[in-house]
């Protein structure tokens, strides 16, 4: 009997897993289509910088790294607001600090850069509405995987119980 449950609680997770990760997938893109629709300003770069550290792998192996930052300046309505995120993926980080220099190049500090702004909230700006590499569809996969799946051991269950 408590084999039962086991199972049944197995698929029950792999459904709300399913069924959450498609929700996160469909709320993130609705995100993009939102900050897609900010008003634009422009802006100015006025820091540009890496940071390196050392990071350690899961074998205990120790490698460098390099996070590219830039700052920027813009105004909205008269007051002028300060900030560092340049889009909502996750932070680049190189392997190389040539690479990651060549990464800023694009940046320089002075240059004229196209702002996106929240309406509601100026202080919350992107300067592209770039989001995580693979666009969601591998999230996508697996949370249909986990939804198929867990339906299926559930289906079994009913059907063997």
């Amino acid at each position: 009997m408590l084999y039962l449950i086991i199972i049944a609680a197995v698929g029950v997770g792999c459904v709300v897993y399913g069924v959450a990760t498609l929700w996160g997938v469909h709320d993130g893109r609705s995100a993009v289509r939102a900050v897609r629709a900010w008003p634009t300003v422009s802006g100015t770069i006025e820091r540009a910088w890496v940071d390196s550290a050392v990071a350690t792998t899961l074998q205990g192996n120790t490698r460098r790294t390099h996070t590219p930052h830039r700052d920027y300046a813009y105004a909205v309505g008269g007051r002028t607001y300060r900030a560092e995120r340049p889009d909502f993926a996750p932070p680049r980080v190189f392997g190389s600090l040539i690479t990651a220099e060549r990464f800023l190049a694009r940046y320089p500090v002075g240059g004229a850069v196209t702002v996106r702004h929240d309406p509601a909230s100026p202080g919350i700006a992107v300067l592209s509405v770039a989001v995580e590499s693979d666009g969601g569809s591998t999230r996508i996969f697996l949370g249909l995987l986990g939804l198929v799946g867990g339906v299926g051991v559930l289906a079994l269950l009913l059907a063997f119980a």
